[in-house]
């Protein structure tokens, strides 16, 4: 299905229905979001929504998990949704010239891209995860990522834990987002969901954590000849935990 450059402003919610579909271009239309229906075309390869409005991609955008080709370049994402990660099947990524400021932690898990293209961004670092990737092509001027730093821009960065174990909470927290389902109205305590809402993602095993970890700035070389500054976050910093089960994109 092409419907490129038709000053399109919205896709009908009932985009969901074409279960069949393999190949949608919007290209160089007026789109601001994607309907949640988008998500459903589960036979979906290529998608190519580039030169649009496009400011953030909906939640469940990793249920295309048949997806190969994507491009979203010349929108206004500031982010992509952590569901991102699950787009496994993804080879080829166009994401230039967008407001991205922060990659998906868990990025370096789609092993089957090959080629990314993430120009023109506000990207001051990327995860150090994107090592696991046998990038090809890797295009990434025109981001702030050497012109920013400095000794104190790094140091901002960095976190090490005061503590030698994480503290029950975090280990209960951490256990907490493996439920398949989300807890109930006072299931849990308040100062535990709060918790749960501010998760974040182990670059080296891709499990979670809250508080107890380690982080740093790396300056090293990507796809054979970039050398860029990557953050590393783990979940010990000793190593990752037995709590801490590796990160599976079916997850």
């Amino acid at each position: 299905l092409n419907v490129t450059n038709n000053a399109i402003r919205t896709l009908p919610e009932s985009i969901r229905n074409l279960r069949q579909l393999d190949e949608l271009c919007v290209h160089a239309n007026h789109l601001s979001e994607l309907p949640d229906g988008i998500c459903q075309l589960s036979k979906l390869s290529s998608f190519y929504a580039g030169t649009n409005a496009l400011g953030h991609l909906p939640a469940d955008f990793g249920n295309l998990c048949e997806l190969s080709e994507l491009d979203l370049s010349h929108n206004e994402l500031v982010s992509l949704p952590e569901s991102f990660v699950k787009c496994t099947s993804l080879e080829r990524v166009w994401l230039s010239e967008n407001r991205l400021r922060v990659l998906p932690t868990r990025i370096g898990w789609l092993s089957r891209m090959s080629e990314l293209h993430i120009q023109g961004n506000q990207l001051r670092y990327l995860p150090s995860s994107i090592h696991r990737l046998r990038l090809y092509t890797l295009t990434s001027s025109g981001n702030p990522f050497l012109t920013f730093w400095s000794k104190s821009a790094v140091r901002k960065l960095e976190l090490k834990p005061r503590e030698h174990v994480p503290r029950l909470e975090e280990l209960a927290a951490r256990a907490g987002t493996k439920r398949p389902m989300p807890p109930r109205t006072g299931e849990l305590p308040p100062a535990l969901l709060t918790m749960l809402r501010q998760v974040n993602w182990c670059t080296n095993c891709g499990g979670p954590y809250f508080g107890y970890a380690r982080r740093r700035l790396l300056f090293t070389t990507v796809a054979m000849y970039y050398r860029l500054p990557l953050l590393e976050e783990r979940c010990s910093p000793q190593g990752c935990l037995a709590a801490c089960a590796p990160f599976s994109p079916s997850d």
